[in-house]
């Protein structure tokens, strides 16, 4: 993925699946043979490099958790056997339960070998041409117990296949320790559940990913490695990159097409050409070398490399948000090689401090159809679906929710309109797909100045035809085969002609109720009365607490608006009614310490260490202290100590003699939101606090009427004019994510960057000394009562801990509480399904539902729910212009033009899975924990957990 800036330059219970024989495409397909047959490995066979791969002596495995393995496959039992206890409605027992879920577990699909080629219109699955609609999805952004439903979710959409990429510093976090085994971690049962939903695979290897990915994939520790340039004609770094690709391969062998898997094509590098020109002779050198490599491991499926115009070894594919002018160059530059987009975007992501981009159905429907319509037979949408940035893993200032704006929501949730007009954009195209792979399009000129069809097949048989208005503001009238059409501004319509004449099937730019059998869901207007009104009444009381009025027993269109209503609330964090606030007597708390609280650990030198290289990304917080500086004594109490920070990155704060000298946070938001070319460093800040002030507040801490924190040294005794004092200067610094697109990896730098300078003094050289990481993170405070810590009562949140910074929170809410709000919600959905209420889930779709932590009332630190970190939290306000968003300016002008939520912040809720709750319970803790690390002073009493599903 693109910055914005750099695009503007250049387990619930599965779902039914319509069919689940793999070989997609039709055997009557009279393309023409394919040019390029890469040779199919059998399944006994391996490259050289690959035997040397798997035969070299295994490496140290990486420390599994069996009793957390454990938990995980309880909780997704768990999951499945309560989503089928819900189904079946108790509340009412005179309402049968709907026909849902669908069947029990798919079986295992065939292990076919298939043989995978291309040639200039399409990649071809023996033999036969495929028009590949790929939806992305990255597996560490979804919890596991979802994977079936997300990925039969985006089979239901029309799609055959999807992408993913592959993250190396989720699988390899310490050198030769690695983890294809836990949790989301899990490649093989990923691949494994696409295949048995009988989704083909676009596996992008990389292992540079970027995707607003942590330092873009890379695992941190290769910054130790001696001499090493990331992306270039560097020897350590090579090595390191090809060790990590063959690993990878000796893993997904068997997923291989050639030995029956899904895994139809591979991606080495990615996105070079967008960093070529500044990485000069050596990226070239580097480039190049990657293609014969990939060709040398002869796994028997093609390479794609994006964005690389250079390298004739691979399939090159385009990247943006529209991508149909690239087609032209491309097969001029290389005319035997099928047109491909790996990345069509639906949107795009967002940074804490940022507002929420959108990009309308209608416009990415139009970008999709104008691909295939100039000849493009491969569209990868990125993204489909984008998920969550859990734990650390969401890269410079991203948002934990990578929602994206995609097809499907962060949640899961088909994201309409936009969902069900992509949907019949495929059904469409798959229906018609014939006359698409087996014809080039031919180029008709329609005679007016933006308007131009393309034509499949022969317009005196049978033909597609797609009509393209690329005016932004005006329509088109035109006469085509004696027929008049409108064409709607910036639009594609698609037309048949046949025997029966010439008729219209899709527009782009019209939404209207799904075509689709499998999305369809009633008009409520197309809905009549019938003798189970009182039933709907009843189950519509059901759902509700007696507090909501009920619509009337005689109205039953009211009945369902009212129905739908509810059923939409309960799918959105900030409207659904399902929630639950902790009580005060359930929350208690730590101080975390300010400075070094272990000498043993602690790192001395003589001038402040860089942040990342120091803790090797293992936390995102380091203690910088200074003790003993010596200052002059001042008599006048106007007297003001200033504290002098050149530079300082990402956010910090400071503390002397154990006081906090300022108010919220040291951070420069415009240097953070800054990116790639236009990326700068922090400004230079000056802290200053009056020196009586300073006393005072030492005072009152040493004397205990607040004690917050534990004070470094006693408050000095007043003593003559020009006396040296000794003060103690503390600084935390916590980082926001590490970069995810540009060159230069190796430049990274965070922490205290510049000089410092006390009371004017420069104290940069001296005894400096780290402490990497916070106490409650050594002490594994995170995992709440599972582990002893001398946690306070919460009767002192009031008046002790409420506005302080850098305060460890334990919150308990009742598990049983929690899973009667899931029952309602999964309810509410599959009630309003039966009754044709439900207007954004199709017939064939079974509800996912989610829990949701509001931790608005925070302010920025990280979050975790029984154990697992939810992700950073930061409640930064979106400060910007509301961007109007009018069709079609959406994307023109790149990613972030349409802009939603300015003045609030960037986010509020945060994405927690049912399977976390559901955890727990073998030690007689009937809770659920909620852990939070907050920086600057928040309020936990607003802390809330609610239920959604959709």
């Amino acid at each position: 993925m693109l910055s914005s800036t750099a695009a503007a330059k250049h387990a619930k219970a599965p779902l039914p699946v319509v069919n689940f024989a793999f070989d997609t495409s039709d055997d009557d397909s009279d393309a023409p043979p394919p040019q390029h047959t890469p040779r199919a490995l059998r399944p006994s066979e391996r490259s050289p490099l690959l035997a040397a791969a798997a035969a070299a002596a295994a490496p140290k495995p990486a420390r599994r958790n069996s009793h957390a393995a454990a938990l995980a496959v309880a909780a997704a039992v768990a999951l499945l056997l309560l989503v089928l206890g819900s189904a079946r409605l108790p509340h009412d027992p005179a309402l049968p339960p709907p026909p849902l879920p669908g069947p029990g577990p798919v079986p295992p699909a065939p292990q076919i070998p298939k043989n995978v080629t291309y040639n200039r219109r399409a990649v071809h699955i023996n033999g036969a041409p495929e028009l590949l609609l790929t939806a992305t999805i990255h597996y560490p952004r979804s919890d596991p117990s979802l994977w079936p439903s997300l990925l039969q979710r985006i089979k239901l959409a029309g799609n055959n296949a999807i992408d993913t990429y592959v993250f190396w510093n989720l699988h390899e976090p310490e050198e030769g320790a690695y983890d294809f085994e836990n949790g989301i971690a899990n490649l093989p049962l990923f691949l494994q559940t696409a295949h048995e939903a009988g989704l083909y695979v676009v596996l992008r290897i990389g292992p540079y990913v970027c995707a607003e990915w942590n330092f873009g994939g890379f695992p941190v520790w290769l910054l130790k490695k001696p001499g090493i340039e990331f992306r270039t004609w560097n020897d350590p770094f090579i090595k390191e990159m090809s060790r990590f690709v063959e690993k990878t391969l000796v893993v997904v062998e068997k997923f291989l097409a050639p030995n029956g898997g899904p895994i139809i094509l591979l991606q080495i590098e990615n996105e070079y050409g967008n960093i070529a020109n500044t990485m000069g002779p050596k990226g070239y050198k580097y480039i190049q070398w990657a293609g014969e490599y990939s060709k040398s491991l002869d796994v028997g499926v093609p390479w794609i490399m994006c964005r690389q115009d250079n390298v004739p070894v691979v399939l090159n594919a385009e990247n943006g948000f529209y991508a149909d002018s690239w087609i032209e160059g491309h097969h001029k530059r290389f005319p035997d090689q099928p047109a491909m987009v790996t990345e069509l975007w639906t949107g795009w992501f967002q940074k804490f401090g940022q507002p929420k981009y959108t990009r309308y159905g209608e416009d990415l429907a139009y970008a999709a159809a104008k691909f295939i319509a100039k000849g493009g037979t491969y569209i990868g949408y990125y993204m489909w679906h984008g998920g969550t940035n859990f734990g650390k893993w969401g890269s410079d200032w991203k948002t934990a929710s990578y929602d994206y704006d995609a097809v499907l929501n962060e949640y899961g949730f088909p994201n309409n309109p936009k969902h069900n007009h992509i949907a019949d954009l495929h059904l469409t195209v798959t229906t018609y797909k014939n006359l698409i792979l087996s014809n080039e399009p031919t180029a008709v000129n329609l005679n007016t100045k933006h308007a131009e069809a393309y034509v499949y097949g022969q317009l005196s048989q049978t033909a597609l035809i797609f009509f393209v208005n690329d005016d932004s503001s005006s329509d088109v009238a035109i006469t085509f085969e004696g027929k008049k059409i409108t064409l709607p501004h910036w639009s594609v319509t698609i037309y048949l002609k046949d025997s029966n004449g010439l008729r219209s099937l899709y527009c782009t730019a019209r939404v209207k109720p799904s075509i689709s059998d499998r999305l369809q869901s009633k008009s409520l207007n197309e809905v009549h009365s019938y003798d189970g009104m009182e039933s709907l009444y009843n189950a519509i009381t059901s759902l509700e607490p007696p507090k909501f009025q009920t619509p009337e027993r005689n109205n039953y269109l009211h009945q369902l608006q009212h129905l739908n209503k509810l059923a939409a609330s309960r799918s959105n964090p900030s409207s659904t009614d399902l929630t639950l606030s902790p009580l005060p007597s359930r929350i208690s708390h730590i101080f975390e310490p300010i400075g070094v609280y272990n000498n043993s650990t602690a790192v001395p030198s003589q001038t402040p260490l860089e942040h990342i290289r120091t803790t090797v990304d293992k936390s995102d917080y380091m203690w910088y202290v200074r003790p003993n500086i010596l200052v002059k004594e001042a008599s006048a109490s106007s007297k003001k100590l200033v504290v002098h920070l050149e530079c300082l990155e990402d956010v910090g704060y400071v503390f002397v003699d154990g006081v906090k000298i300022h108010d919220g946070a040291v951070v420069d938001v415009e240097a953070g939101l800054s990116a790639n070319e236009e990326k700068r460093p922090a400004k230079p800040v000056d802290l200053e606090i009056p020196m009586d002030e300073l006393l005072k507040k030492k005072k009152k801490k040493h004397d205990g009427k607040q004690k917050p924190h534990p004070s470094p040294s006693p408050p000095p005794k007043k003593g003559d004019p020009g006396k040296e004092v000794s003060h103690d200067l503390a600084v935390l610094v916590g980082v926001a994510g590490l970069w995810n697109y540009g060159a230069v990896y190796e430049n990274v730098r965070k922490g205290i960057l510049g000089a410092v300078k006390f009371d004017k003094v420069d104290v940069t050289k001296g005894s400096w000394v780290h402490q990497v990481g916070l106490k409650g993170e050594h002490l594994q405070y995170s995992l709440g009562s599972k582990v002893h810590h001398p946690w306070q009562p919460s009767f002192t949140v009031t008046s002790e801990t409420r506005g302080v910074g850098l305060v460890w929170y334990l919150i308990k809410y009742s598990k049983a509480d929690l899973l009667a709000l899931h029952d309602r919600a999964l309810q509410t959905q599959l009630v309003a399904q039966k009754y044709n209420a439900n207007s954004n889930l199709g017939t064939q779709m079974h509800p996912i539902t989610s829990f949701v932590l509001n931790l608005s009332t925070m302010s920025r630190g990280m979050a975790f729910v029984n154990g697992h970190q939810v992700g950073r939290y930061w409640n930064l306000k979106a400060i910007c212009n509301n961007v109007p968003c009018r069709y079609p300016d959406t994307a023109t002008a790149g990613g972030e033009s349409c802009a939603v939520g300015c003045g609030y912040a960037s986010q509020s809720f945060y994405n927690v899975p049912t399977s976390w709750i559901l955890e727990g319970g073998d030690d007689g803790n009937d809770d659920v924990e909620v852990v939070l690390f907050d920086e600057s002073g928040g309020d936990p009493l607003g802390v809330s957990l609610s239920a959604i599903s959709g």
